[in-house]
């Protein structure tokens, strides 16, 4: 809603300077609209493929979220299943509260709490934690554990990517420059119907500035305080919850 209420308050100031300008005088030329298509469609293109490449990338990061709420859980089966089967051996718990806290230290380094070097150091502490494992379940199933333990850390390492893959920043000086320019023209463009014009001109400027900044905050959903729409953590939650769960039982 914060890029909505952004949008509609610089769209509003834009109609009050239209109408500021047309009050005053101070139209000095004469556009259709049909002169300023290149520049409309100028801006919509690039506006397309920000909003593109931006979301993808957004939806990759979800997409990552999820993979590794799908491996930690399936390193703890496999945790599970080693205690089933040497129940006199092997205990589960103090494995499965470590990826518990592997769980909170993903959680905290998505909120930029923790940074990627201390979340890589717990994960080696979880791998030499894991060398109990060793001497009560069979080669297969260690292949199978440390094979998730591997697609953990590709997908943190595509979390670590993503967090400075942005669209380049020319993109935006590019689209911000393009959508300005646009304003400028039609707020000293000559009209007959004023009241019309701004109402044009208030609906126009609202949309582009409200998908301009729409893009921005789908291409940093890391920035948790900031952007308005954020890498869905409830994935790691739910994961979270379902181990603390089986340690009780």
């Amino acid at each position: 809603m914060r890029t909505f209420y952004k949008s509609l308050v610089f769209g509003l100031t834009i109609a009050l300077l239209k109408y500021l300008f047309w009050k005053l005088g101070l139209e000095y030329w004469d556009i259709g609209l049909i002169s300023i298509s290149g520049l409309v469609a100028g801006i919509f293109f690039i506006l397309a493929s920000m909003f593109q490449a931006a979301l993808r990338d957004y939806k990759g990061a979800d997409e990552s979220v999820c993979k590794i709420q799908g491996s930690i859980c399936s390193m703890n089966d496999v945790i599970i299943s080693a205690e089933l089967m040497t129940p006199d051996k092997f205990k589960s718990k103090h494995l499965s509260r470590e990826l518990v806290k592997t769980f909170q230290i993903i959680k905290s380094y998505i909120e930029n709490e923790k940074n990627f070097f201390q979340l890589q150091n717990h994960l080696n502490k979880v791998v030499n934690k894991s060398l109990s494992l060793d001497r009560v379940v069979q080669p297969d199933k260690i292949a199978i554990y440390y094979n998730y333990l591997n697609q953990l850390r590709i997908q943190i390492g595509y979390l670590e990517y993503s967090k400075s893959l942005h669209f380049p920043k020319v993109g935006y000086n590019f689209l911000n420059f393009f959508i300005f320019c646009l304003i400028f023209l039609q707020i000293f463009n000559k009209s007959d119907n004023v009241f019309l014009e701004v109402i044009f001109l208030f609906s126009f400027a609202t949309v582009l500035i409200f998908f301009a900044g729409l893009i921005s905050d789908l291409d940093h959903p890391f920035l948790r305080r900031k952007a308005a729409f954020r890498v869905d953590l409830s994935p790691l939650k739910r994961g979270e919850k379902a181990i603390k769960d089986n340690i009780k039982d």
